[in-house]
């Protein structure tokens, strides 16, 4: 999903912006993702043990009857326009992760990876791009997914400012741990900014996004 989600964001750029911008939408467009993409395109086979009818469909007793995964997720009863990515959709689940007692053990995880991964990805490379052409993809796998994808990046990325907000700081002291050459903490524990040209860009990337306040914000300039 991660390999997936990213390349979808970077082939639809307006739904990247909202991911990487707006951190309160962050939860919305990690479902969206799962339904858009429903990596895991059937479900657990079942076996008809009475004669029934679904949907004007005649199913036997004893035939074998699966789910497709995609189908149920793309329903247009369910949800407007379901090939369209929209990542504020929000309000309506999905079966990404199957239901009931076959619904994957590991959903909380791949959330809590994803809500953390596309937003600090996307902010740290904000020049981000596919190459186009170079995405390869499984062939009969039971998990659809990338084998590879090529990406560039804007390279010099400058950051020419870095601000703290005093106000807003909770005293986590995350940025500490994360650029304890650009931030400290005073004896009450709120963020004290010790280099406003700090040169080691990744670390204030993450220390930016990795602020529960939203405290750190930086101005950058960008050269390929």
């Amino acid at each position: 999903m991660l390999g997936l989600g990213t390349l979808a964001l970077l082939r639809h750029p307006e739904q990247l912006a909202i991911v990487r911008d707006e951190p309160e939408r962050v939860d919305a467009a990690v479902e969206e993702l799962l339904r858009w993409l429903t990596i895991v395109h059937t479900g657990t086979a079942k076996v008809a043990t009475v004669d029934t009818e679904i949907d004007g469909h005649k199913i036997a007793e004893g035939e074998v009857v699966m789910c497709a995964l995609p189908a149920a997720n793309r329903d247009p009863e369910l949800r407007g326009d379901p090939d369209r990515l929209d990542v504020t959709r929000g309000g309506v689940g999905h079966l990404a992760f199957g239901h009931g007692i076959h619904h994957c053990l590991g959903a909380p995880l791949a959330r809590m990876e994803m809500r953390t991964a596309f937003p600090a990805l996307l902010r740290r490379f904000p020049g981000l791009a596919e190459v186009p052409g170079t995405a390869e993809f499984r062939s009969f796998h039971v998990i659809y997914g990338l084998t590879s994808l090529q990406v560039t990046w804007v390279k010099g990325d400058l950051v020419t400012g870095v601000h703290a907000d005093r106000d807003l700081c909770i005293g986590a002291g995350l940025c500490v741990l994360t650029a304890g050459a650009v931030f400290d903490q005073d004896d009450d524990g709120i963020v004290v900014l010790l280099d406003e040209h700090p040169t080691d860009v990744a670390a204030v990337h993450d220390a930016v996004a990795n602020c529960p306040a939203g405290a750190l914000s930086i101005s950058e300039e960008q050269a390929r």
